[in-house]
């Protein structure tokens, strides 16, 4: 009876997956599974595949060998990354396990003044890591065990030696940069670290009442003011080329309002980016709802933007999974801006900083998430953004960028849709806001504008500024009204 056990749990193993002893394991939450093996200096990818009977099976194993050294452990991050810590060269790198694996970024920890002050720094893919031995140096440390946090900015957990410390990284995995990092030396550091997380935001934006995560969600996320409601949806700034009037529900206390009131009411003011997000099942049963805006500090290298805070969110994603585990359903999403590709102009000046493409990681999202399991993905857009300006030296690029973001998404199968009276009514009604007129009103040529913009998009012919209609002496008595 004992021989049998024993022969039994030999066989199990011999069907299983032949690995060292010596190994480092990490699964991603899409049931992926990754292996680092350090005797045989590669880093073995198993991916899922799901057929059509829903079963999941894993396909063949990738190997992945490309400038590994001597990879010590690994972590799924997200964005599709794989982490991995190399002995070999002393680095942590980042992949982008999205087709096949390729390398995107490389860090190596830097120690300084004795065991006090570590230093993060990027180097270039394909480079070689060669500091002569020398005291007055700055000394490289070893990543050895690593684990990502789930979470926003999803903080990276190294462990280096020969100091043996806990180093905490926050990366921003849009751009995979690093935002900031701190050594761990007792259990009332990750107590700090966490509060200086929620205090470094300063909350410059058009919504002041985000959050630290800079998500409202709860029974009704649009539980929120009439000012609240134009600054971040339906504020109408004017614009001359189009023959569209200024139009404000309620000026004195929207921020939108108050802002052009005190600089220059005629100027398109930009506003802070607000999403609101609504998931429904195939019965249209709400599963879920929340809204997001932009993270900014002034002390950041990089504004986090809302539709990286929503895809990163654990509850927005566990509604995700049920869409898609159930008959499929919708997400509507409700937004003051077209997601960006490309036109964070600010980073010209920094080459090292990877430009904002909002668009392109909803494409991703939507490919993986929804294309495949019946579930329906619209964005309902309350303004443009310089897509649909005038061409000018300064702003080509901005608007070729967001241009190319928009077709994009509709060739994804993403529908991007103008505002209308219904949408309106609905938007309005979940923040238990009454709106003026919709028929010739402002708020409505805005939103017919946005469609034809869409349209022409759509039709695949060059975007062109709208041509303004001859304004009527109607119509200018109309503008003159300011709610």
């Amino acid at each position: 009876m004992t021989e049998q056990v024993t022969v039994s749990k030999f066989v199990m193993m011999e069907e299983g997956f032949a690995v060292p002893s010596e190994t480092g394991l990490a699964v991603s939450e899409q049931g992926c599974l990754a292996v680092a093996k350090r005797s045989e200096i590669c880093v073995e990818l198993y991916r899922n595949q799901v057929v059509h009977t829903g079963d999941t099976r894993f396909s063949a194993n990738e190997i992945i060998t490309e400038h590994l050294i001597r990879p010590y452990d690994v972590c799924f991050a997200p964005n599709n990354h794989l982490v991995i810590t190399d002995n070999g060269d002393n680095s942590i790198k980042v992949y982008n396990v999205v087709g096949k694996p390729r390398l995107v970024r490389k860090f190596v920890c830097h120690q300084r003044n004795g065991n006090t002050v570590h230093v993060i720094e990027k180097m270039e893919c394909n480079s070689e890591l060669n500091i002569p031995d020398s005291s007055a140096l700055p000394k490289i440390l070893t990543p050895q065990s690593i684990t990502a946090v789930p979470g926003p900015l999803c903080q990276l957990f190294v462990v280096f030696a020969p100091v043996n410390r806990i180093v905490v990284i926050t990366m921003d995995w849009n751009t995979v940069e690093v935002i900031d990092f701190r050594q761990l030396s007792s259990s009332r550091d990750w107590a700090s670290v966490q509060l200086r997380e929620l205090k470094e935001c300063n909350k410059v934006s058009i919504v002041h009442d985000h959050t630290e995560n800079h998500k409202v969600g709860g029974l009704n996320p649009l539980a929120i003011t009439e000012a609240q409601f134009c600054a971040m949806f339906y504020h109408v700034s004017e614009r001359k080329r189009d023959h569209i009037s200024y139009k404000c529900l309620q000026r004195p206390m929207c921020r939108v309002g108050k802002m052009s009131r005190q600089t220059n009411p005629k100027v398109d003011y930009a506003a802070s980016v607000v999403v609101y997000v609504r998931l429904t099942d195939c019965s249209n049963r709400l599963i879920f709802h929340a809204r997001y805006g932009n993270c900014f500090d002034g002390k950041r290298r990089n504004t986090i933007h809302a539709e990286y805070l929503m895809l990163m969110d654990d509850e927005f994603r566990q509604a995700v999974q049920l869409l898609c585990h159930g008959r499929g359903g919708t997400i509507d999403m409700f937004m003051n801006k077209q997601p960006c590709y490309r036109s964070t102009k600010h980073h010209d000046k920094r080459p090292d900083l990877k430009k904002k493409e909002c668009a392109q990681d909803l494409v991703d999202f939507f490919a993986l998430h929804c294309s495949s399991h019946s579930i329906k993905f619209t964005i309902n857009l309350c303004q443009l953004y310089k897509v649909d300006m005038t061409p000018s030296p300064s702003l080509q690029s901005d608007i070729q960028n967001g241009q190319e973001g928009v077709r994009k998404m509709i060739s994804a199968g993403i529908e991007l849709k103008a505002m209308t009276e219904r949408s309106w009514e609905q938007l309005a009604g979940y923040a238990s806001v009454e709106l003026p007129e919709y028929k010739d009103s402002e708020r409505q040529k805005l939103d017919q504008h946005i469609a034809e913009f869409l349209g022409g998009i759509k039709l695949g012919y060059k975007s062109k500024p709208r041509t303004p209609h001859r304004k009527t002496r109607a119509d200018s008595r109309k503008g003159d009204r300011i709610v």
